[in-house]
This record gives structure tokens, sequence and C-alpha cells, in this order.
């Protein structure tokens, strides 16, 4: 009877050991954490992971315009233009005056052939702060519409 009781119990906390496990209930870094993290990923090219994290951060953040941008800029990284400048643009609703989404807005659309867009939106960040990479950007939005690239 005692090897049999021993026997249950054995099995018993077997079974509920494989049972239990480790659950995150709750995620605990911030959005500004999860942010950081996901430019980590970034600077060493691991953007599917950067993806996530900037989505995590927005989640946890919905009115934070950096996670939007830093996604736009994973995008272009990854090729896809179109998804880059829709997260530019949620960047822009969140902080109508982030002339580095202005910026890099206006090139997406030079790249997709939209000069006028383009340049409505370089020349709203010069206007804000006219940084040497946006005259550059201007220039290469003038040069490509007008075919001289």
């Amino acid at each position: 009877m005692k090897s049999l009781l021993l026997t249950v119990v054995i099995i018993g906390l077997m079974t509920g050991c494989s049972v239990l496990g480790i659950h995150v209930v709750d995620d605990s870094l911030t959005a500004a954490e999860h942010n950081d993290l996901g430019f980590s990923y970034e600077t060493q090219n691991k953007l599917q992971l950067a993806e996530k994290e900037y989505k995590k951060a927005l989640k946890k953040d919905r009115n934070w315009h950096i996670p939007c941008f830093n996604l736009g800029n994973v995008y272009y990284k990854m090729h896809r233009p179109d998804k880059a400048a829709t997260y530019y643009r949620l960047s822009l609703e969140r902080n109508p005056d982030h002339a580095e989404s202005m910026n890099n807005l206006a090139f997406v659309l030079m790249q997709q052939g939209d000069f006028a867009q383009a340049r409505q939106w370089i020349e709203r960040a010069i206007a804000i702060e006219a940084k040497p990479e946006y005259l550059d950007t201007r220039q290469k939005i003038v040069s490509k519409a007008t075919g001289a690239s």
C-alpha cells in the first residue's frame, strides 16, 4: 500500500511539474525600452526582431511617434516602401512637426515617382530645420523630377 501511495505521489508530482511552466503574465518593459531594444536590433541588421520590438513599443504607447518612425525605417530597409510610407505618415499623425519623418517620407515618395508630394514634404521639413540631409533630399527630388539624374 505504501509503495502504491508513493507511486501515485511521484506520478502526481511529475505530472504537476510538466503542467507547470513559466508564463510571462505581463510585459515588464516600457515603450521606451522596447524602442531601444528595437533600435539595437536594427543597428545589427536584425530587422524582423527590430520590427517586433517597435510594434511592442507602439502597442505600449500608441501616441508616441518614434516607434512609427523607426518602423518606417525598418520597412524601408526591408525594401517595403509602401509600408515605410505608411509608418512615416503615422509618425506625422502623432507629431506633425517631426522633420525626420517628413524627410524620409519625401525620399520614399521620390523613389516612387510622386515628385509633387515628395517636394511638399521636404519643403515642410526644411521650414522646420534646414539640415544638410534635408537639403540633399530636396536636391535629389528636384534632379529626379526634372530628369537631371
